[in-house]
């Protein structure tokens, strides 16, 4: 059973209310509950408005139902992981990338490049080599 004590609203934080719990209860509409011996904190996440595009919305609405993930948060915070490591791979890899970007423009100003009536078949015995 809750308690309620108090209720808030500061610096974007929204704050349904401080609850003091009672043993054996974990978790609240408010946040999540960390119980130590002689109280409960309450943490609090930041509210954000988000717009989403019809199809945005539709996608993270479905993956729920595949059964891939629990709920819509689950969704976002998966896809917000996943664009944090892309990025930071982007950010250790870019002098290598900046690197063969020069190359092959030097290579191809030096007429070097492959003729456009090659290039997809070559294309296609690239990814055929085995990584």
């Amino acid at each position: 059973m809750l308690t309620r004590l108090a209720s808030s609203a500061h610096r974007g934080l929204a704050v349904a209310g401080i609850y003091r719990l009672r043993p054996g209860l974990l978790s609240g509409r408010a946040g999540r509950w960390r119980l130590t011996p002689s109280h409960a904190i309450l943490t609090v996440k930041s509210v954000m408005t988000i717009h989403l595009k019809p199809e945005q919305e539709s996608r993270i609405a479905e993956a729920p139902r595949s059964g891939a993930y629990a709920s819509p948060d689950d969704v976002i915070d998966r896809a917000v992981d996943v664009l944090h490591e892309q990025d930071g791979w982007l950010i250790a890899n870019r002098q290598a990338i900046d690197a063969k970007i020069r190359t092959g423009i030097a290579e191809l100003e030096r007429g070097e490049g492959i003729p456009e009536d090659e290039l997809d078949a070559y294309l296609q015995r690239l990814k055929a080599q085995p990584e």
